[in-house]
């Protein structure tokens, strides 16, 4: 289904900027840095994809939480090197090429198939993005500790989560959830951030 009319003004204009500014011919963290500069002052929101109904791709430029704000200057950061890019007028191909690079991104095995699907703990998000190509983690290689810690939040809270309410996904989350804790992780700890 077509945007908000707000959310594409916002990415028509980012997107035309970022292209005036040359940015689709820089590497993709330098390109995402600038661009992720560009969203100084867009509002902070928490759960911004938690909306009613079934799993849907959330598109929302005006307002961000950490997560979308990476997964938004990432897609669009991609976006830019598509042809859609340079054919804003045809806003409908530009949509659909962008909810593409977005579900790739937000999304296990970049497919949508309910709740449990979401990549909701950023360690997954790292993991499935590099097994995708998109992404390489380099967080042991710069000094990172191998995390040991149990990861199972989300059902342990499930009061914070809508949709974990559901029996179905808390099965399906608890799951996710130990697949997680087996599988090696690395974090770099605060104290060694330089």
């Amino acid at each position: 289904s077509p945007w908000a009319a707000r959310d594409w003004e916002i990415f028509s204009r980012k997107v035309r900027w970022a292209l005036s500014e040359g940015l689709d011919t820089l590497p993709v963290g330098e390109a995402m840095a600038r661009l992720g500069r560009s969203f100084v002052g867009t509002p902070y929101a928490a759960g911004t994809l938690e909306q009613p109904g079934p799993e849907h791709l959330v598109i929302d430029f005006h307002s961000f939480d950490c997560v979308t704000f990476v997964e938004t200057v990432f897609a669009t950061t991609r976006f830019l090197h598509y042809p859609e890019a340079h054919h804003l007028d045809r806003r409908a191909a530009a949509e659909a090429r962008y909810d593409r690079i977005l579900t790739r991104i937000r999304y296990r095995g970049g497919t949508i198939d309910g709740y449990p699907s979401r990549l909701n703990y950023f360690s997954e998000w790292i993991s499935d993005g590099e097994a995708k190509g998109l992404v390489k983690n380099v967080t042991r290689a710069l000094g990172g500790v191998r995390d040991t810690g149990a990861i199972d939040f989300m059902t342990t809270h499930v009061r914070a989560y809508r949709q974990v309410a559901d029996p179905a996904n808390v099965a399906a989350m608890r799951k996710v959830e130990a697949r997680l804790s087996r599988e090696p992780r690395w974090f770099i700890p605060q104290d060694r951030i330089a």
